[in-house]
């Protein structure tokens, strides 16, 4: 099927986790590890400005820094020097007032939201609309002496050094009777508001006008186009965050090297499909991803379970230990053998056996892809090797490799 549509293909099949943070072994939420919702970015904020229903400030507190899922527009989500305000969650530069474009643009967007969502979103979205609106948040965080020493240009008359405090991230809480998720950024209601409204009207959000309304077809699964996108994800590799996988927005290179008029007739693709895309393979990096230097390899089921019972990368005792055995009186024998590095390879052919029974036929039909992508420049990456395969061949091939290849 292609890289594409397997990645398409694996959102569909994991969209129950969809949204769901990941912990780390030590308890912290880890959101970089999270399967992201379409429409969605992760974003560091220090600030949390606690509100109660009609946008009257409760509290202020700051922290070291939280890494939380925000919702964003195509244009907010690759914005550089451009002005595109997240539609909720933003840096004090938006949302302060000390630069009157920006705090329109974050007022423009979060009241278009606010008047096409639901009820039960539209609460706190005017409850943070009606905050905001006042300008207070420098005098509010001020008052409370929440910035440091270093941020101020003259503490003693209050007086801040707006350069080094504007990239500063701001959140929300909203406290309303009966509602049992204060956090504006971990609700399940406000993340799917946020996707309807932008799939239903995102021309009120976004800079960019080439909506086709099913007039053409999106090149990756073929249905009918709603917006084409030109701006794709980055962020897809942690160590070289502005490498995109497609590009084509490139005017002034050689993207279209006279082929084409324009962008269009390159490449078509529907931003919801891209942002499936996408989300899907920086999940798929970020959990299961082998990188070294400019390189990541992954290996995925399409399945539900996208680990595969084994990774060719692990030496041999770890591929024998993961996967699954139903142990006799001679298996122990056999099992201390290999405690004590004898026949690797025999082991996990015995395993291998297991996938004849029925209860193995379905685990035996996955389809295993095999992806590496590199980074060719600090704003382009490549897929380098591509590869699908059943999990029986694919365990079949590692087991070969461990037994003729491998040191014993």
């Amino acid at each position: 099927m292609g890289l594409f549509h397997n990645l398409l293909d694996t959102y569909s099949k994991c969209e129950d986790i969809v949204g769901v943070v990941r912990y780390d072994d030590n308890g912290e939420a880890n959101e970089k590890k999270t399967f992201l919702p379409i429409y969605h970015i992760t974003f560091k904020s220090e600030f949390c400005v606690i509100l109660n229903e009609n946008g009257e400030l409760l509290d202020i507190t700051r922290d070291k820094g939280q890494t939380i899922i925000i919702p964003s527009t195509e244009d907010s989500a690759s914005r550089a020097n451009n002005i595109a305000a997240h539609p909720l969650c933003d840096k004090l530069d938006y949302v302060s007032g000390e630069d009157q474009k920006k705090f329109d643009n974050y007022l423009f967007t979060l009241g278009n939201w606010k008047e096409l969502a639901s009820d039960a979103s539209k609460r706190k979205l005017e409850a943070v609309y009606n905050y905001i609106k006042n300008k207070t948040i420098l005098e509010d965080i001020i008052s409370r002496d929440l910035f440091k020493d270093t941020e101020y240009k003259d503490k003693s008359k209050k007086i801040i050094d707006f350069k080094k405090i504007k990239d500063i991230g701001v959140r929300f809480q909203v406290q309303i009777p009966g509602d049992m998720c204060m956090n504006v950024w971990e609700d399940k209601n406000l993340r799917q508001s946020w996707i309807d409204c932008y799939n239903l009207h995102y021309d009120k959000f976004d800079s960019n006008k080439s909506s086709v309304k099913g007039q053409i077809f999106d090149y990756i699964n073929g249905k009918k186009v709603y917006k084409i996108t030109s701006k794709h994800p980055k962020k897809i590799i942690t160590s070289a965050a502005n490498a995109k996988l497609i590009s084509c927005n490139d005017y002034s290179g050689f993207t279209f090297r006279g082929r084409f008029e324009n962008q269009d007739e390159a490449v078509i693709i529907d931003y919801e499909q891209s942002q499936k895309i996408h989300q899907a393979l920086i999940w798929l990096i970020n959990n299961y991803g082998f990188n070294l230097d400019t390189q990541s390899l992954i290996i995925w089921a399409i399945d539900n379970n996208p680990q595969p019972l084994a990774i060719p990368l692990y030496d041999s005792m770890t591929i024998f230990n993961n996967l699954p055995s139903q142990e006799t009186e001679v298996d122990l024998i056999e099992r201390v053998e290999a405690d004590i590095y004898a026949n690797y390879s025999k082991e996990i052919k015995k395993v291998l056996l297991g996938y004849g029974k029925v209860e193995k036929i379905r685990q035996q039909e996955r389809k295993i892809c095999i992806a590496i992508f590199d980074v060719a420049t600090t704003g382009r990456m490549g897929l380098t090797f591509y590869q699908e395969l059943f999990e029986g061949d694919y365990l079949k091939n590692i087991v070969k490799w461990h037994e003729e290849t491998s040191y014993y």
